[in-house]
């Protein structure tokens, strides 16, 4: 069977459009965000123009969406003007292509094309190496070594 091991934790930002002038949005407002209720930037900053904002949401199952079900949403549906994107790379061109773009990407996939946002909370999702068999041998003490550095 398939065996998963966590190696690590990665931290999930949202992103925006590079040009966006949003700074830092609330976990509250976030929430809003993603599942809908608030929908144009002007009720995200008043300075801002009225212009609807365009979701974009992990593919449902995925682990960031698992991390953002659990982290923001909470019992909350997601916005129903969602756009899905299938991995973290389609996100990334997504709302680095669209000026009222927001998303949520791993921290490590941050690059100049979009600007991250600051919140007052962190997502944290964890890093899985995954194996067909049981590891054995060295692979077994390295991924038994990568687990004992989270402790």
């Amino acid at each position: 069977g398939v065996n998963a091991f966590e190696i690590g934790q990665t931290t999930l930002v949202v992103i925006v459009h590079a040009e966006n002038p949003l700074e830092e949005i609330s976990a509250q407002m976030l929430s809003d965000v993603f599942s809908g209720q608030i929908d144009l930037w002007s009720q995200v900053d008043a300075s801002m123009p009225p212009e609807k904002i365009q979701v974009w949401l992990p593919l449902p199952g995925d682990e960031i969406w698992e991390a953002l079900q659990d982290s923001l949403l909470n019992e909350k549906n997601p916005s129903r003007a969602a756009q899905i994107a299938p991995d973290p790379e389609a996100m990334l061109s997504a709302v680095s292509a669209d000026p009222s773009a927001i998303g949520i990407l791993p921290i490590g996939l941050l690059d100049q094309t979009v600007k991250f946002v600051r919140t007052d909370i962190e997502i944290n999702m964890p890093i899985l190496a995954v194996t067909q068999n049981q590891p054995a041998g060295l692979t077994h003490d390295f991924l038994l070594c990568l687990q004992a550095e989270l402790q």
